[in-house]
């Protein structure tokens, strides 16, 4: 009895266990050189795959692994991981291995500690050593807590008992140990007077009011639309976050950023002060916030890759866009672009609102078509890497007369951006972790926010302009054209339009309906600031011109002479009539005068070959009339033997009615337009 209350006494007691945040293996803090296995079943599935959350290419036998995975004929199993210091060890998250037929993980484990990696000592309970239960599934994530921290540098988790295949993705909870002589690695410690929380929907439009609260003059906070539970989607360039629920960071990053800019603002920053200035900012923190709230009550580190990433109907808000990728490779291989499918601003297809949509994309196309903008980028969770457009792959090019197909495939979100609107929007892929600690809050601002902000400065690389009428009116809807970029955009409602340009010479052209073409030589400098390259436009008559073509199915007009009336007057109009025989007479007079043209050569060619020539020439006025009406004209201007010339006055008046007005531009093409 008073050895067994002795014991008790050496074991300390805890109200309740000690929470720390991760170590890092998830969001690649700890690095591959920390993780260490005692083997491995084949190269894609070595030690540094077990990470939790580690996502598989898909190929069994690849190189991408979608855990750490033990050779089968070893006896001694073991995962370790080195914190490069001595730590506070207060539990783990364990996970089994994410794969679409293996269904691999471990049931039961111990833990072990050292602080030189050669000697080791099981976690002890007081009785025996501490056997913890693991996952019953692939990939549910299983909080494992110590009751007290265990001091030590290095952990191993010592596999019992798996089913199938020994698979293993585990995450480290760790506190850090601090002295007055000593500094945690990778420590950050922010300037920045920032709330480095996470945020739920509530705490979210709370954070916004109080920014716009304080800074009123500059911020104002509206509403794009509303998800499928009845949950405001807030914005206020364009940075838009939270297409999948469960991916945190991009939207804690977005939170931090409008309460940086408030601040810095009130602060005098120049640079802010200028970024404010100069671009209409739109932020926009959380595009499914239904998911997000489910992700959120299960915590940073509990839910597993695929929970909140849907919205609540079931949609992938990033992939639930329409696919306009194939419509513009259909068409440019047909040959049809730009002359019948344009190359930018394509109208989405034929009911496709009515189709399987969620209604979250549904708000955010309509905010894309009202706002023009510019710039922008979506921040999501995943491998690091930037998608630019066409994130979707563009099939081959297929052979043959019908054998082209317009797909069913979905489009990716910045694809759909880049084709329906003028926006040139990127995917940002943050990292694996999509829900980091919030202990990571200030190191991912650190790593971001420079990056952040020197983004929407590029709103600024290239051309702006507005394009007016003769009389100074804005024209909407004009097409901006850039010689041998096969993308065009559009202006806005004021005539104005922004084109990112890298530095050099471009030949710019300016069209919209109703006006002649104009093109100029727009320079883009190295300097800061876009270069202003404005047009104004002289009104034609290509409208008239594609009605009456329209009118006519494209053919040439054919003057009816059966409807004149008694008194010459055509259709019962006195004035159109009058103009038509006018115009009529003033035909008759070209052709007279191309036939006796024609005829003097003739005449000419006859005198020289005389003694050859078998073929007599007409020789009186009625056999020249009769010969001048069996010419390849004479379907469209009939001749009328009542024909009489005009006089020099009606010739000029005739002249000067129909020749085109001074903005018509003879070497424009109809096609080209």
């Amino acid at each position: 009895e008073e050895e067994e209350e002795e014991r008790l006494r050496q074991i300390p007691v805890h109200a309740e266990p000690k929470k720390c945040p991760p170590l890092g293996l998830e969001s690649h803090r700890v690095d591959d050189d920390q993780l260490l296995a005692s083997s491995q079943s084949h190269q894609g599935f070595s030690a540094q795959r077990g990470r939790l959350n580690m996502q598989s290419s898909g190929d069994e036998e690849g190189v991408y692994g979608g855990a750490w995975c033990a050779e089968p004929e070893e006896k001694n199993h073991w995962f370790e991981v080195d914190a490069r210091r001595e730590v506070e060890f207060t539990g783990l998250i364990v996970q089994g291995r994410n794969s679409d037929t293996a269904e691999d993980f471990v049931s039961t484990f111990y833990v072990s500690f050292s602080n030189d990696s050669r000697d080791w000592t099981v976690l002890h309970d007081g009785y025996a050593e501490w056997l913890f239960y693991g996952n019953v599934d692939r990939d549910s994530p299983v909080m494992v807590q110590f009751d007290w921290p265990t001091v030590a540098r290095y952990i191993r988790i010592l596999p019992l008992s798996w089913n199938a295949s020994l698979c293993l993705r585990v995450e480290v909870m760790a506190c850090q140990l601090t002295s007055e002589y000593s500094t945690i690695e990778n420590e950050v410690n922010p300037t920045d007077n920032l709330d480095f929380r996470q945020h739920n929907y509530k705490d979210m439009r709370q954070m916004m009011k109080v920014i716009n609260e304080e800074c009123p003059n500059i911020t104002r906070i509206y509403n794009i639309g509303k998800s499928s539970a009845g949950v405001c989607v807030f914005p206020e360039f364009r940075y838009t976050a939270g297409l999948h629920g469960n991916e945190e960071l991009g939207r804690e990053l977005l939170l931090l950023l409008m309460q940086f800019m408030c601040k810095e603002y009130n602060d005098n920053n120049p640079r802010v002060r200028r970024l404010v200035a100069g671009v209409r900012i739109h932020l926009v923190p959380s595009l499914n916030p239904d998911a997000y709230e489910l992700a959120y009550e299960m915590g940073s580190e509990m839910g597993n890759w695929g929970l909140g990433h849907w919205t609540e109907e079931g949609y992938d808000i990033f992939q639930n866009f329409p696919d306009l990728n194939s419509v513009l490779w259909g068409a440019e291989d047909r040959g049809w672009v730009p002359r019948i499918v344009p190359n930018h601003h394509i109208p989405l297809p034929e009911n496709f609102l009515n189709g399987s949509v969620a209604l979250e994309t549904k708000a955010i196309i309509n905010w894309m078509e009202r706002t023009p903008f510019v710039l922008g980028a979506n921040l999501q969770g995943g491998e690091k890497v930037v998608a630019y457009p066409f994130d979707m792959q563009r099939p081959p090019k297929a052979t043959g007369v019908g054998s082209c197909t317009i797909t069913g495939n979905v489009l990716t979100m910045n694809d759909f951006s880049y084709l329906h609107t003028n926006c040139f929007e990127l995917s940002v892929f943050l990292g694996c972790d999509k829900f980091p600690h919030e202990s990571e809050l200030p190191l991912e601002w650190e790593n971001n926010r420079e990056a952040l902000l020197s983004f929407i400065e590029q709103v600024h690389r290239g051309i702006k302009g507005i394009v007016r009428d003769m009389e100074g009116k804005p024209l909407a809807n004009a097409t901006i054209s850039v010689d041998g970029i096969k993308h065009d955009v559009k202006t806005a409602a004021a005539g104005d339009y922004w084109r990112l340009l890298n530095p050099g010479e471009y030949r710019v052209t300016a069209r919209v309906d109703g006006h002649m073409l104009q093109t100029r030589l727009c320079i883009v400098g190295y300097d800061s600031g876009a270069t202003p390259c404005s047009f104004t436009l002289a009104k034609s008559n290509w409208d008239r011109i594609k009605q009456i073509m329209v009118l006519h199915g494209k053919r040439p007009i054919r003057v009816d002479t059966t409807k004149t009336g008694a008194s010459g007057r055509m259709g019962g109009n006195s004035a159109n009539s009058h103009n038509a025989e006018r115009l009529r007479r003033l035909r008759l007079m070209r052709l007279r005068k191309m036939h006796q043209q024609r005829l003097r050569d003739n005449l000419s060619t006859t005198t020289t070959v005389a003694t050859t020539t078998t073929t007599s020439a007409p020789t009186t006025t009625a056999e020249l009339e009769t010969e001048s009406t069996t010419s390849w004209y004479d379907s469209w201007f009939p001749v009328e033997s009542s024909y009489t010339e005009p006089t020099p006055a009606e010739v000029i008046t005739e002249i000067q009615e129909s020749e085109p007005t001074q903005d018509y531009t003879f070497e424009y093409k109809f096609d080209d337009y």
